[in-house]
């Protein structure tokens, strides 16, 4: 059948393109990208530059393959420093 519906899946208003519904895209490349929202399942930069951020607990792995041998864990107000058998050597914090 046929069907007089009209559906216009984008529009360009005054120099933007306005898409009305959800949009997948397979590879994309952007100057200058802006999002209220971001949400990844990997996240990888070369450079990242923040004013604030709230990170939790972060970790720094020596060797991340790993993970229990020598690290740095930042949490909170305390920093941690672990050798290679996963002793605490230095702690900083309150």
């Amino acid at each position: 059948g046929t069907s007089s519906t009209k559906y216009m899946p984008f529009i360009i208003q005054d120099n933007q393109v306005v898409m009305n519904s959800d949009v997948f895209i397979k590879n994309l490349t952007a100057a200058n990208f802006k999002a209220k929202s971001l949400t990844a399942e990997l996240f990888n930069v070369d450079k990242l530059s923040a004013i604030t951020g709230e990170l939790g607990t972060l970790i720094t792995y020596k060797d991340p393959s790993q993970p229990q041998k020598a690290r740095m864990v930042i949490s909170g107000t305390a920093l941690k420093l672990y050798d290679d058998n996963n002793i605490e050597r230095i702690y900083i914090g309150l």
